[in-house]
Protein backbone atom coordinates (compact mmCIF):
# COMPACT_ATOMS: atom_id res chain seq x y z
CA UNK A 1 0.00 0.00 0.00
CA UNK A 2 1.53 3.60 -0.77
CA UNK A 3 2.05 6.24 1.73
CA UNK A 4 -1.41 8.17 0.79
CA UNK A 5 -2.96 5.15 0.59
CA UNK A 6 -2.25 4.42 4.04
CA UNK A 7 -2.68 8.33 5.22
CA UNK A 8 -6.69 7.87 3.58
CA UNK A 9 -7.14 4.39 5.24
CA UNK A 10 -6.13 5.82 9.09
CA UNK A 11 -8.15 9.21 7.75
CA UNK A 12 -11.25 7.51 7.26
CA UNK A 13 -10.97 4.12 9.59
CA UNK A 14 -10.14 6.32 12.30
CA UNK A 15 -12.14 9.04 12.03
CA UNK A 16 -14.69 9.64 14.97
CA UNK A 17 -17.82 7.88 14.86
CA UNK A 18 -19.97 10.21 16.70
CA UNK A 19 -19.49 13.89 18.77
CA UNK A 20 -21.06 12.49 21.43
CA UNK A 21 -19.72 12.67 24.88
CA UNK A 22 -18.93 9.30 24.71
CA UNK A 23 -15.50 7.66 23.70
CA UNK A 24 -14.88 6.80 20.46
CA UNK A 25 -13.88 3.42 19.67
CA UNK A 26 -10.64 5.48 17.42
CA UNK A 27 -10.43 8.88 17.25
CA UNK A 28 -8.10 10.93 14.32
CA UNK A 29 -4.18 10.15 14.91
CA UNK A 30 -2.36 12.89 13.71
CA UNK A 31 0.39 11.83 11.85
CA UNK A 32 3.88 13.92 12.33
CA UNK A 33 4.73 16.30 8.94
CA UNK A 34 8.37 14.80 9.19
CA UNK A 35 10.47 11.75 11.39
CA UNK A 36 11.44 13.25 14.60
CA UNK A 37 12.91 11.46 17.53
CA UNK A 38 10.88 10.89 20.61
CA UNK A 39 12.19 13.45 23.14
CA UNK A 40 14.02 11.46 25.57
CA UNK A 41 13.61 11.80 29.54
CA UNK A 42 13.82 9.71 33.14
CA UNK A 43 10.68 9.50 35.31
CA UNK A 44 9.91 7.84 38.65
CA UNK A 45 7.55 5.28 39.11
CA UNK A 46 4.63 5.40 41.29
CA UNK A 47 6.68 1.91 42.54
CA UNK A 48 9.55 3.28 43.38
CA UNK A 49 11.55 2.74 40.58
CA UNK A 50 13.12 5.14 37.75
CA UNK A 51 11.98 4.42 34.08
CA UNK A 52 14.24 6.30 31.27
CA UNK A 53 12.75 6.18 27.91
CA UNK A 54 16.38 5.27 25.96
CA UNK A 55 16.23 1.78 27.74
CA UNK A 56 12.69 0.65 26.07
CA UNK A 57 14.54 1.46 22.56
CA UNK A 58 13.77 -0.92 20.41
CA UNK A 59 10.61 -1.36 21.16
CA UNK A 60 7.39 0.09 20.45
CA UNK A 61 6.17 2.67 22.72
CA UNK A 62 2.45 3.63 24.02
CA UNK A 63 3.60 6.92 26.20
CA UNK A 64 -0.36 7.54 28.06
CA UNK A 65 -0.36 11.52 29.54
CA UNK A 66 -3.26 11.34 31.83
CA UNK A 67 -3.99 13.08 35.80
CA UNK A 68 -6.46 12.07 38.53
CA UNK A 69 -8.60 15.44 38.14
CA UNK A 70 -9.27 14.27 34.25
CA UNK A 71 -12.48 13.49 34.03
CA UNK A 72 -11.87 11.36 30.65
CA UNK A 73 -8.91 10.41 31.84
CA UNK A 74 -10.20 8.85 35.00
CA UNK A 75 -13.21 6.92 32.51
CA UNK A 76 -10.68 5.78 30.77
CA UNK A 77 -7.92 4.00 32.55
CA UNK A 78 -9.45 0.76 33.27
CA UNK A 79 -9.47 0.25 29.24
CA UNK A 80 -5.92 1.48 29.62
CA UNK A 81 -4.93 -0.99 31.89
CA UNK A 82 -6.67 -3.60 30.02
CA UNK A 83 -4.53 -2.48 26.71
CA UNK A 84 -1.55 -2.49 28.57
CA UNK A 85 -1.73 -6.33 29.11
CA UNK A 86 -2.45 -6.58 25.35
CA UNK A 87 0.41 -4.37 24.00
CA UNK A 88 2.67 -6.55 26.61
CA UNK A 89 1.94 -9.81 24.31
CA UNK A 90 2.83 -7.87 21.69
CA UNK A 91 6.48 -6.73 22.86
CA UNK A 92 5.11 -3.46 23.36
CA UNK A 93 5.40 -0.42 26.12
CA UNK A 94 2.69 1.78 27.65
CA UNK A 95 3.58 3.98 30.18
CA UNK A 96 0.61 5.73 31.44
CA UNK A 97 2.62 9.71 32.66
CA UNK A 98 0.60 11.02 35.56
CA UNK A 99 0.94 14.94 35.49
CA UNK A 100 -0.72 15.87 39.11
CA UNK A 101 1.63 17.92 40.73
CA UNK A 102 1.89 17.79 43.97
CA UNK A 103 2.46 14.46 46.42
CA UNK A 104 2.29 11.22 44.27
CA UNK A 105 -0.55 9.98 47.39
CA UNK A 106 -3.85 10.88 45.18
CA UNK A 107 -2.50 8.98 42.34
CA UNK A 108 -1.36 5.85 44.45
CA UNK A 109 -4.81 6.07 46.00
CA UNK A 110 -6.43 6.44 42.70
CA UNK A 111 -4.55 3.51 41.23
CA UNK A 112 -5.28 1.26 44.02
CA UNK A 113 -8.91 1.80 43.94
CA UNK A 114 -9.15 0.80 40.16
CA UNK A 115 -6.69 -1.84 41.27
CA UNK A 116 -4.42 -0.79 37.99
CA UNK A 117 -1.61 -2.85 37.12
CA UNK A 118 0.14 -0.68 34.57
CA UNK A 119 3.48 1.33 34.90
CA UNK A 120 2.09 4.70 36.17
CA UNK A 121 5.42 7.34 36.06
CA UNK A 122 4.87 10.37 37.73
CA UNK A 123 5.44 14.02 35.78
CA UNK A 124 4.83 16.22 38.73
CA UNK A 125 6.63 19.46 37.70
CA UNK A 126 5.47 19.28 34.15
CA UNK A 127 9.09 18.61 32.50
CA UNK A 128 7.99 15.86 30.23
CA UNK A 129 4.58 17.03 29.62
CA UNK A 130 6.05 20.38 28.21
CA UNK A 131 8.97 18.62 26.15
CA UNK A 132 6.02 16.32 24.23
CA UNK A 133 4.00 19.57 24.06
CA UNK A 134 0.93 17.91 26.07
CA UNK A 135 -1.84 20.79 25.39
CA UNK A 136 -5.03 18.58 26.67
CA UNK A 137 -5.50 14.85 28.49
CA UNK A 138 -5.28 12.26 27.62
CA UNK A 139 -2.98 12.75 25.03
CA UNK A 140 -1.03 9.56 24.08
CA UNK A 141 2.06 9.11 21.58
CA UNK A 142 3.25 6.11 19.59
CA UNK A 143 6.86 5.83 19.65
CA UNK A 144 8.59 3.52 16.98
CA UNK A 145 11.13 0.82 17.63
CA UNK A 146 13.35 3.25 16.21
CA UNK A 147 12.62 5.74 19.15
CA UNK A 148 10.41 8.34 16.29
CA UNK A 149 7.71 9.56 16.96
CA UNK A 150 4.85 7.42 14.60
CA UNK A 151 1.62 9.61 15.82
CA UNK A 152 -0.41 10.93 18.94
CA UNK A 153 -3.85 11.52 19.40
CA UNK A 154 -5.87 13.05 21.59
CA UNK A 155 -8.91 12.57 24.04
CA UNK A 156 -10.65 9.45 25.65
CA UNK A 157 -11.16 6.27 23.66
CA UNK A 158 -12.12 2.77 23.91
CA UNK A 159 -8.74 1.10 23.65
CA UNK A 160 -10.22 -2.47 23.59
CA UNK A 161 -12.35 -1.83 20.50
CA UNK A 162 -10.91 -3.74 17.86
CA UNK A 163 -10.70 -0.43 15.72
CA UNK A 164 -8.57 1.08 17.72
CA UNK A 165 -6.14 -2.20 18.08
CA UNK A 166 -6.63 -2.30 14.19
CA UNK A 167 -5.55 0.95 13.42
CA UNK A 168 -2.69 1.22 16.52
CA UNK A 169 -1.35 -2.40 14.49
CA UNK A 170 -1.22 -0.20 11.05
CA UNK A 171 0.30 3.06 12.77
CA UNK A 172 3.64 0.62 14.06
CA UNK A 173 3.41 -1.48 10.53
CA UNK A 174 4.37 1.94 8.64
CA UNK A 175 7.45 2.40 10.57
CA UNK A 176 10.60 1.65 8.61
CA UNK A 177 13.08 -0.09 9.66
Amino acid sequence: MTHWGLMLLLMFAIHPLSWSADAAPVQAIQLPKQSVPAPDFSLPALDGSVFSLHDARGHVVVLHFWATWCVSCRREMPGVDAFWHQAKKKGWVLLAVNVDRGSSERVAAFVSSLGLKLPILLDADGTVRQRYHVRMLPTTYVIGRSGRILGRFFGEREWMHADMMSALDSLVGRETP
